[in-house]
């Protein structure tokens, strides 16, 4: 994925990792066939709702306007 500089902000590449890895996870666990515990039975495993709150998080945090930090105001 090409990035351009003025898009840029500190972290972005992790919240894109963060928000493709539990997708990915989420899809995964539906074909997965051993039972590796649930917190819903049959319904939702671990690892689906450790990524529900995960992706939700990442897009927050791709989505949020960035607030210029406290010594980009100061210089300004």
């Amino acid at each position: 994925m090409a990035m351009r500089k003025k898009e840029r902000f500190r972290g972005k590449l992790f919240w894109f990792y963060l928000l493709f890895y539990s997708v990915m996870r989420f899809i995964v666990e539906f074909y997965r066939d051993d039972p590796r515990g649930w917190v819903v039975p049959n319904v939702l495993s671990t690892a689906q709702a450790i990524g529900i709150p995960a992706a939700l998080l990442a897009i927050y945090m791709l989505l949020r306007k960035e607030s210029p930090s406290p010594k980009a105001r100061k210089s300004e």
